[in-house]
């Protein structure tokens, strides 16, 4: 039972493995996917209108998530993202500071294009579109009072455009990346001020991806020596059984 179990096992993966390999037509690679995890900061302001004698700052907050990147040829890759940002801003009126804090569960997909390679380091541009989720947030004030964010104030949902660049380098053993990307909101994200108030935000992120045809052939490696061992350790009982029965 547990040789027909890694049997299955070993053919899923060789399956998963055939489709996702890098294949190439003529100079032209395709075909591969890239797994990942990102982290980096967040540099962000909330455009508004703002009333004589205010001033507005920008806020810091973090960001992580994992990243797909799904290769149509060895240059042109589509990248969805799934992360966890913080947004927002900071505004000074009357001696008084409100910062306010937005956090978002964010998809962003983008389209990837290496345009030259110096070495192990692959240069790239991206542009796409976010649609970012809010889960939650609030408004700090200097004198230390803290509002949640309202959904009867706030909308849930918030959309818009991305665009940026970086460079990705070559490990051996997965890639390194390092992005820089600016985040443009469409939708107005208040439903009480007047104006119109969208999101800016600046990330600089590292990722670490790996070639998933690297996890599924050491997988596969692991799995052949497991087999191998139970193969022997079985051998090795009907050795002793057999030495049992002649005595």
């Amino acid at each position: 039972m547990r040789k027909f179990y890694l049997t299955n096992l070993m053919l899923l993966l060789f399956v998963i493995s055939s489709y996702s390999q890098l294949f190439t037509i003529g100079k032209l690679g395709i075909g591969y996917l890239d797994l990942g995890i990102k982290t980096g900061t967040t540099i962000s302001s909330i455009k508004k209108e703002l009333q004589t004698g205010t001033d507005q700052k920008m806020k810091m907050g973090f960001q992580i998530g994992a990243i797909g990147n799904f290769g149509i040829t060895d240059k042109l890759s589509i990248q969805p993202e799934i992360v966890y940002s913080q947004k927002g801003d900071a505004i000074d009126a009357y001696g008084m500071t409100a910062k306010t804090r937005e956090n978002f569960f964010g998809i962003p997909i983008l389209a990837k294009f290496k345009f030259i390679q110096v070495g192990k380091m692959k240069f790239y541009v991206n542009g796409g579109t976010y649609t970012n989720i809010l889960v939650g947030g609030k408004v700090i004030y200097s004198g230390g009072e803290e509002y949640h964010l309202e959904d009867t104030r706030y909308k849930t949902v918030d959309f818009g455009l991305n665009v940026g660049a970086g460079f990705q380098y070559d490990l051996d053993k997965g890639d390194l990346l390092f992005d820089l990307r600016y985040d443009l909101g469409v939708i107005d994200s208040d439903k009480i001020e007047t104006g119109k108030n969208t999101n800016r935000s600046l990330g600089i992120t590292l990722t670490y991806i790996y070639d998933i045809n690297d996890i599924i052939s050491f997988t596969r490696k692991n799995i052949f020596k497991k087999s191998k061992k139970y193969d022997e350790e079985a051998g090795s009982e009907l050795e002793d059984e057999k030495k049992v029965s002649e005595d």
